[in-house]
């Protein structure tokens, strides 16, 4: 792996995993702290998915991951814990293709949070496998490019327009 796509990486795993460690000690913060401390993770994760190369993967293989019983039921304990934190602040609208007119759709903090959560775990794992390295530079910015980062600028979005009194 060049120099440049190892340091991306790197970049990307120190971002990811200071975010599930903050999702992980949520319950350790008052609400306004986590808001600031969340926002500020988010834009760190935004950056760094953004940053990996784009590259080819070098198997057909595609990574084991959770079942989608296993994701979703992980995903809802994660959700629900969070809604205690997040209280009035969890439901928000959101346009989910800027690019085309149509109807706001309502979405909630806890469920983006837990779907990047669950992303990023999901890419951490992949980072300490023995996995081809282009493999995982590729998942790693395919789940950033079709979910998760979709989950985070909207979640961004959100608390920087409604959460916080500038």
């Amino acid at each position: 792996m060049a120099d440049d796509q190892a340091q991306a990486l790197r970049g990307f795993a120190a971002v990811a995993t200071e975010f599930c460690e903050l999702i992980d000690s949520s319950d350790e913060f008052q609400r306004n702290v986590f808001f600031e401390k969340l926002a500020v993770s988010l834009a760190r994760i935004c950056e760094a998915g953004v940053l990996l190369p784009l590259v080819e993967p070098a198997t057909d293989d595609a990574a084991d991951g959770d079942s989608p019983k296993s994701h979703a039921e992980r995903s809802f304990e994660i959700s629900k814990r969070l809604k205690s934190l997040l209280g009035d602040i969890d439901l928000y609208w959101l346009v989910f293709d800027a690019t085309e007119p149509e109807e706001p759709i309502q979405s909630t903090l806890s469920n983006d949070l837990a779907e990047i959560y669950m992303d990023l775990r999901e890419s951490l794992r992949s980072i300490q496998s023995d996995s081809e390295e282009n493999d995982i530079l590729w998942g790693c910015r395919f789940a950033f490019r079709t979910h998760w980062g979709r989950h985070a600028s909207g979640a961004l979005r959100f608390i920087l327009s409604s959460v916080f009194d500038f």
